[in-house]
């Protein structure tokens, strides 16, 4: 019982944390509209690429911690490039960089790691609570809490000093949460032998349902930005 509550104590600050530091990281849009001038049609072909290059990267990060059996050591790896890279947007601003391209490469790289973090830490925390018999739903809540409390907060006191600063408040965000998931004792999993299976590239872009959702990802992150 006592080890229940500590997990889900555990996970709660977790998924507040976390997900407190992603709130700084819905400004992209506004930053380069707003602040840099850059057109819709630009701002979401920009935002469809990194998409795309994370439903991909989703899938090796996915492939990485089940062979190493650790979602954490993955979980880290990914949230600590991730943070890096936000903190890209505040120097960018302070070197004067405006121009397209630096975007272009630094926009995309940011999907890149951030967005296999929010499968990584669910498959860790479904991991930990499941022999407990938690109800992940609890937990979950807590990162809810997270981002509207932080949305708040950034949008009433830190983007009204400059838009830059919200993707500092993610970098800033991402250290002590680095700092206590690797204070958090991960279980074991054993990593599975399997057969090596050739990865056949061109049935995946064959598929139906894969291209369909390629194509809506594409229409809906370039209607998004318009």
């Amino acid at each position: 019982m006592q080890d229940a509550r500590r997990l889900i104590i555990r996970f709660s600050i977790i998924e507040f944390v976390y997900y407190g530091a992603l709130a700084g990281g819905n400004y992209i849009t506004n930053y380069l509209s707003g602040d840099l001038g850059f057109s819709s049609t630009v701002i979401g072909t920009v935002i469809a690429v990194g998409s795309l290059l994370a439903m991909a990267s989703s899938l090796v990060f996915g492939s990485i911690s089940d062979r190493l059996g650790s979602s954490r050591r993955v979980l880290v790896f990914c949230c600590g490039s991730a943070g890096v890279l936000y903190l890209m947007f505040p120097i960018f601003h302070l070197l004067g960089l405006r121009t397209l391209l630096p975007f272009c490469l630094l926009i995309p790289a940011v999907y890149l790691f951030r967005v296999p973090t929010m499968a990584l830490l669910d498959s860790w925390c479904n991991t930990e609570i499941a022999p407990h018999g938690i109800n992940y739903g609890l937990i979950r809540l807590w990162g809810s809490a997270g981002f509207s409390i932080c949305s708040i907060l950034i949008s009433t006191f830190v983007v009204t000093i400059h838009t830059s600063l919200a993707f500092l408040w993610t970098f800033v965000a991402f250290v002590p949460l680095i700092i206590y998931v690797l204070r958090v004792k991960e279980t074991v999993v054993p990593v599975r032998k399997t057969q090596k299976e050739k990865l056949q590239l061109g049935k995946l872009f064959k598929n139906y349902y894969f291209m369909s959702y390629t194509m809506l990802t594409l229409a809906t992150n370039v209607h998004t930005a318009i």
